[in-house]
């Protein structure tokens, strides 16, 4: 979480999750069981969270302070979970789209078909909650604006490396994009790219 104090772990064979209180170094209220749960998301204020698994075929949305199971969703195998920075939205990562659906009611918002995939993409957020990155097909990013969905540049690896992890740095100058597969870490300078359009 944001707050620094809280932490949220998934374990695959337990078929769990957990938050942890950092403060007071405990489990804060009941472990989240979700089969084959692998993926997780926890909002800024650490009031929810959700759960994915890569064998799972359901996202499940969890109180974070009590651990009381709020909502679930049938998404489909191999899907990955985010938030939206305003904890307003739910994304759901799958091969072939990124669905944001409403927070309360799990309705879904809006779509975003993606170009090429065969896993789900990755999401990163700026920390000031205008833009965020999506790995739209292995070696092609989008970044978008978050309340408009407009993309505003395309980042194209010629390598094409499908992506493990990516994340802005704290200013939001920069794209950080791991390529496991690949053994390469990959750095975007977004002031440059401004500066060439």
């Amino acid at each position: 979480g944001r707050d620094d104090r809280t932490l949220a772990v998934v374990g695959e064979s337990a078929g769990q999750c957990v938050i942890l209180d950092l403060d007071t170094e405990s489990v804060r209220g009941a472990q989240m069981p979700h089969a084959n749960v692998c993926f997780l998301a926890l909002t800024s204020d650490a009031e929810r969270l959700a759960t994915s698994g890569w064998h799972s075929d359901r996202v499940k949305v969890w109180d974070g302070r009590s651990g009381k199971l709020l909502k679930e969703l049938e998404a489909g195998m191999q899907s990955r979970v985010y938030f939206t920075p305003d904890n307003r939205e739910l994304i759901v990562a799958r091969d072939k789209e990124f669905t944001f659906h409403d927070l309360n009611s799990l309705e879904v918002s809006r779509r975003l078909p993606r170009e090429t995939g065969l896993y789900p993409g990755h999401v990163a957020f700026t920390a000031d909650g205008k833009l965020m990155a999506l790995e739209m097909a292995p070696g092609l990013i989008h970044l978008k604006e978050i309340t408009s969905g407009r993309t505003v540049a395309r980042l194209e690896d010629p390598h094409g490396d499908y992506s493990t992890w990516m994340s802005f740095t704290p200013d939001g100058t920069q794209l950080v994009v791991a390529a496991n597969y690949a053994g390469a870490i990959h750095r975007w300078d977004l002031r440059a790219i401004r500066e060439r359009l």
